[in-house]
């Protein structure tokens, strides 16, 4: 095992990195990086108690534990990356990693009050530990199993719809999920029954999975993009709306962006505009796509554009740098990029320009 552990956890490491720096940066990249980092910490720390290295390091002991609850989430919200396009990380998604940050606080302020100066090999944590370690070893398992078993069924029901199948590689991404969550079934099982043997086949089946699902993302670039685009024409087949309801949302998205303004708000998301018009995130996404004929982004963004470009011809005493956080843009740099596909111009050039021109622009 202690060898396995460690090839093992190079290699999700391996994985991990590649993820992080050579492929597209998204928040799905991200939630990849992070699932195969952790279960690579995971391996590293299963190698450290076979050989007994743990010894030099007790504050990690058990950290195991804390690991563990974060697989689940990070998989989870990797699978909710992939498929929609128009979900950004939020605040409240920190919720699924509460359990994790508990035990890794627990854990490290235990070890703290209480070091364990070279142990014998014998009285370290292992997956016969009884007492609380156990129990709380076998609830962090099913807390995995539950993500596993909700992200497959969600797999295999997505994979039933037309649009979807019409994907290449879409049977391949839901077997995965699916054989994630029989894989974590296995390892809960493990732990039960206390067999060595069934850890270490369920371990080595992660990685195996791990490789052929990088193998998989190399295979298919552009999968996330397609199964992205089906799922919105998945999701705008769901939609009924009749006319009076749908210009009932245009008139409300109108005057909060007209009149209340809230573009200017830096973290406005989609979720939170649906919100304030009154309808599910799905609706508002078929009327901007559908009616307005636009995204989330390219909407709230040409009204900051606009605001933007009335600022610096009527307010020449004003810094770009305000006006980038006065209309709601968290950068300069996403600032320019998005006013010169506007305007053709960067900011200093449009302000310095003796020609105004129209200022709506088409939304």
């Amino acid at each position: 095992m202690d060898y396995l552990a460690f090839v093992g956890g190079i290699i999700l490491w391996f994985i991990a990195l590649e993820h992080l720096i050579v492929r597209t940066k998204t928040t799905a990249a991200y939630m990849f990086s992070l699932l195969y980092g952790t279960t690579g910490c995971l391996a590293f720390y299963f190698w450290s108690l076979e050989t007994g290295a743990i010894q030099h390091a007790p504050i990690l002991i058990d950290i195991d534990l804390a690991i563990t609850f974060i697989i689940g989430p990070a998989l989870f919200l990797y699978y909710r990356f992939t498929i929609r396009s128009d979900q950004h990380f939020e605040p409240q998604f920190i919720l699924h990693m509460l359990p994790a940050l508990f035990v890794l606080g627990f854990v490290l302020v235990r070890n703290l009050i209480a070091p364990l100066v070279d142990p014998p090999l014998e009285m370290l944590p292992s997956y016969h530990t009884g007492g609380v370690r156990t129990y709380v070893s076998i609830i962090s398992d099913l807390w995995v199993f539950g993500y596993m078993t909700i992200i497959a069924v969600r797999a295999v029901n997505f994979h039933k719809e037309p649009a979807v199948k019409e994907v290449q590689g879409h049977r391949a991404f839901s077997a995965f999920f699916v054989l994630f969550a029989l894989n974590s079934a296995g390892l809960v099982s493990a732990h039960l029954f206390k067999n060595d043997l069934f850890i270490s086949i369920s371990f080595t089946v992660f990685v195996l999975l791990a490789l052929a699902h990088s193998l998989f993302t190399t295979r298919y670039p552009s999968f996330a993009v397609d199964i992205q685009s089906a799922n919105r024409k998945r999701r705008a087949t769901c939609v009924r709306m009749n006319k009076e309801e749908i210009e009932l949302g245009i008139e409300r998205l109108r005057k909060l962006m007209e009149d209340r303004k809230i573009y200017r708000d830096p973290i406005l998301t989609l979720a939170k505009l649906s919100t304030m018009v009154g309808m599910p995130v799905y609706q508002l996404s078929y009327i901007l796509n559908s009616r307005i004929h636009s995204n989330f982004s390219t909407y709230v963004n040409a009204y900051r554009i606009r605001e933007a470009r009335e600022l610096l011809l009527n307010k020449p005493d004003m810094s770009i740098l305000d006006i980038v956080y006065a209309t709601g843009f968290n950068s300069k740099s996403t600032f320019n990029t998005c006013f010169h596909v506007s305007t053709g111009k960067t900011p200093s050039e449009y302000r310095h320009s003796t020609i105004t021109p129209t200022i709506r622009p088409d939304l």
